[in-house]
């Protein structure tokens, strides 16, 4: 019974988590139908509510965002409106640093989170995955000795959150794994090992 018990939770948990993350993800994108107008709404037109519907809402929302920011009067109007929000305080440091570091990660030019490295961390004798986020910069270069890389290493089972890193460059070993494979050994504790590889 005990071997059952375990096989059914196998099986069971992880297609629960996965409907709880989904539903969690779906709902909260769901709350952009709160931009139409009340008469607008699914829940006022058939007396129900859809859910998804606000998901394909906020995709077609970025979708449309992007599409019109490409164009030349589009982007004029996107340099107009961070140009307003750089002269407002507070609003100005914080949109700021959430741009820097969208457009570090989410570009497509960008170097962060493009390669896996192995690290010696958190003592000698130890070894961590982490992943490149770049190079350091600002005054903290002038207190480096030598070359150095920018390395953030995610805590298990939750990637979320983590430490950050500046370790001499020839310490970063650079694994051939693929960012998702390395995501996925770290989340899984280690138990869902990536494809072993021969020695180059």
């Amino acid at each position: 019974m005990r071997k059952y018990f375990i096989t059914g939770l196998l099986i069971l948990v992880p297609l629960a988590i996965t409907a709880w993350v989904l539903h969690a993800v779906i709902s909260t994108m769901d709350q952009s139908l709160l931009l139409l107008p009340p008469e607008w709404r699914p829940e006022k037109l058939v007396g129900f509510q859809f859910l998804g519907l606000g998901t394909i809402l906020t995709l077609l929302i970025v979708f449309v965002t992007g599409l019109l920011a490409q164009n030349f009067i589009g982007n004029y109007v996107v340099r107009l409106w961070e140009a307003l929000l750089n002269r407002i305080p507070i609003v100005n440091s914080i949109y700021s640093s959430v741009k820097q570091v969208s457009d570090t990660l989410f570009s497509s030019s960008g170097n962060a989170f493009r390669k896996a490295v192995l690290i010696e961390y958190p003592r000698h004798g130890s070894w961590t995955i982490g992943f490149l986020t770049g190079v350091p910069g600002g005054d903290v270069v002038n207190h480096l000795q030598g070359e150095f890389v920018s390395v953030y290493v995610p805590t298990t089972p939750n990637p979320t959150s983590g430490f950050f890193l500046m370790v001499p460059k020839k310490d970063a070993i650079e694994l051939d794994m693929s960012v998702d494979a390395a995501l996925k050994y770290i989340v899984s504790m280690g138990v869902v090992a990536p494809e072993h590889l021969p020695p180059k």
